[in-house]
């Protein structure tokens, strides 16, 4: 395609499709972007051009507002900007300068449009993004209702032509799903686009683990046909691999329930110097080998993969449409079966709240009251968190409960455990110098003092 303006300046954009076998997929176009001074005197300087990035905006009604945005690499790293981060008057019409910018993107929940430079800029370049509102294809008009789009641009360094002289800038244009195996293929880490770290706070924990558990869901796809058996076998792994902790983990929360009569003694003993109470309780815990936080290990341990699995389901465009069992039409949205009073009936969460009222039933309690209310409170707190989630994290958190009793009620059939109080070493003085005896020796007698002899005269008399 080409074009000259008024002055002279003549642009040439010329774009080549790639094919499936490409790293891009087919996604992939690639942009010459070629500029030439026609005129026959003089020079053209030509600054703050940009290349326009498309816009991105929501696929439904309820997707969250944090899924749209613009995203940008500089420096290295990426910095999203949400759509609502355009909501202030002053970020109405919003542009930064960037040192090393590399690419831009327009994305939504499961897709993106996204430049990316041939070569890091040296200098400072700008971009730019805004909003606008949107009104969703296939939805009633009052369903678009505060819902906005994003778009933005890239910008392209300055230079100066001569008459007859030209100059180029090459790019590559994604525009597809945010597919991570298909984005990690492309280099200047463009996988970033996925978003793996927005988490707030623990998008730091959750971003390796995300990157892992969507290639392992990808490749167990390839042999399974289903993404929904997929994520039940990666549960079936993760179970396996945290077995051993599981073991050790039930032992000493037996260990923790037979102890119980003999801290509720020392409850009762010391109810009125809590600090004494502590150290009788840590003693106790010594003596007996419980370690009261070993209970929790498991739950810790999965937390993080819990993050992982949330990060990467919420913009892994491959279960977008995908089925499992019946009811469950799509993998990446809620799978409401019906209404009642306009309230959504999902089932998967209520499967996942009830199995884990189960699996605490069977796991030995632990914990004074308030600690067992607590914990009986944690179905309901994880059943508001996920209630309108995808139904793909429900899965695996009803998935790993079901085996985590599997497992509860094996090991139920093993030998039990007993108390058995291990015996303490004996302490002995710290030495002293010269040497010191140890605890329960009899005391020794001080050695008599010497007589001292004064020397160098005799009392005086004072003047």
């Amino acid at each position: 395609f080409r074009a000259t303006d008024t002055n002279g300046l003549e642009i040439t954009k010329t774009y080549t499709l790639t094919g499936a076998d490409d790293p891009g997929r087919g996604y992939l176009v690639k942009l010459d972007l070629g500029f030439r001074y026609t005129g026959e005197s003089g020079n053209y300087a030509a600054e703050r051009y940009f290349v326009y990035n498309g816009a991105a905006a929501p696929l439904f009604p309820g997707e969250a507002s944090h899924n749209v945005g613009f995203d940008y690499m500089r420096k290295g790293k990426d910095k999203f900007r949400a759509v609502t981060y355009f909501k202030k008057e002053s970020r109405a019409k919003w542009g930064e300068e960037c040192e090393r910018l590399l690419w831009t993107s327009a994305v939504n929940q499961f897709f993106t449009v996204n430049i990316c430079a041939e070569t890091e800029s040296e200098g400072e370049l700008p971009v730019w993004a805004s909003r606008f509102p949107v009104e969703l294809t296939g939805y009633a008009p009052e369903a678009s209702e505060g819902l906005y789009a994003v778009h933005g641009a890239i910008g392209i360094p300055g230079f100066t032509l001569n008459p007859g002289e030209a100059r180029n800038f090459k790019f590559e244009i994604y525009a597809g799903p945010k597919h991570y195996p298909t984005l990690r293929g492309l280099d200047r880490d463009r996988d970033e686009v996925m978003g793996f770290d927005r988490i707030p706070l623990l998008g730091w924990m959750a971003e390796p683990f995300s990157k892992l558990l969507s290639s392992l869901m990808n490749w167990l796809h390839s042999m399974l046909g289903n993404f929904g058996w997929a994520i039940v076998l990666i549960t079936v792994i993760i179970r396996l691999v945290i077995w051993p902790l599981h073991i050790k983990s039930q032992r000493t929360m037996k260990r923790m329930a037979l102890l119980q009569p003999k801290m509720q003694e020392l409850r009762d003993k010391y109810k009125d110097n809590p600090q004494r109470m502590n150290q009788e309780m840590m003693a106790l815990y010594r003596d007996y080998g419980a370690n009261p936080m070993s209970g929790c290990f498991p739950v810790l341990l999965q937390m993080p993969i819990f993050f992982g699995f949330f990060s990467m389901l919420r913009s892994a465009s491959e279960l977008r449409h995908e089925p499992w069992l019946a009811w469950v039409k799509d993998l990446s949205m809620p799978d409401t079966v019906f209404h009642i009073l306009g309230f959504p009936v999902n089932i998967l969460p209520l499967l996942m709240a009830v199995t884990m009222v189960l699996q605490m039933k069977m796991t030995p309690s632990t914990g004074d009251k308030m600690q067992r209310r607590i914990f009986m409170i944690m179905p309901l707190i994880f059943l508001v968190f996920c209630y309108n989630f995808a139904s793909a994290l429900a899965l695996y958190w009803t998935a790993q409960n079901i085996i985590s009793m599997g497992q509860t009620w094996l090991l139920r059939n093993q030998q039990e455990v007993k108390l058995v109080k291990r015996e303490r070493p004996a302490r002995t003085a710290p030495s002293r110098k010269g040497g010191g005896a140890s605890f329960g020796a009899p005391p020794q007698k001080k050695a008599p003092k010497r007589p001292q002899k004064r020397t160098g005269g005799g009392s005086a008399k004072r003047k």
